[in-house]
């Protein structure tokens, strides 16, 4: 949905469900942020070559269960639905949407609304039982990452 939103006729996405200490590992390691986020992006794409490269968008996106379930609770709905956030606030990321200030996240978070209404889940970021929330403290919430180094590619 995310990506026929947006016009992408062809992506390589990976979607890798880990735990907080996982996420909290990748987090320091390529962000320099200590302890767990929800989600993280990694573009995949090479554009340091000049070659047509295969794929419109290649990603991967990590998110931690753990804290989907946290704030699947804090939020009163189905931790699918919040998993479900974070990998269209990823792929949200991989498409050029960015969150680092008050207008493109406002952007951001109403794309994320219209997408999962449109899945049927409902407006998860900013549920009736939630409607305006800030991140808990110790989370590093919805970041993203710049492209990975060609040493880190599988």
């Amino acid at each position: 949905m995310t990506l026929r939103r947006n016009d992408v006729a062809s992506a390589n996405l990976g979607v890798a469900l880990v735990t907080d200490e996982t996420i909290a590992e990748l987090n320091g390691r390529f962000l320099a942020h200590p302890g767990p986020t929800d989600v993280l992006t990694f573009c995949l794409a090479d554009h340091e070559t000049d070659a047509a490269d295969e794929f419109d968008v290649e990603g991967e996106i990590v998110a931690s269960v753990e804290t989907a379930e946290r704030e699947s609770l804090h939020r009163d709905h189905a931790v699918e639905s919040e998993l479900a956030l974070y990998v269209v606030h990823g792929t949200l990321h991989l498409l050029g949407y960015n969150d680092g200030d008050r207008k493109d996240a406002e952007r951001m978070h109403r794309e994320e609304d219209d997408i999962l209404d449109a899945l049927g889940l409902g407006r998860v970021y900013r549920s009736k039982s939630s409607p305006r929330r800030e991140p808990p403290a110790a989370v590093n919430t919805l970041r993203s990452f710049p492209r990975v180094p060609a040493s880190t590619k599988r």
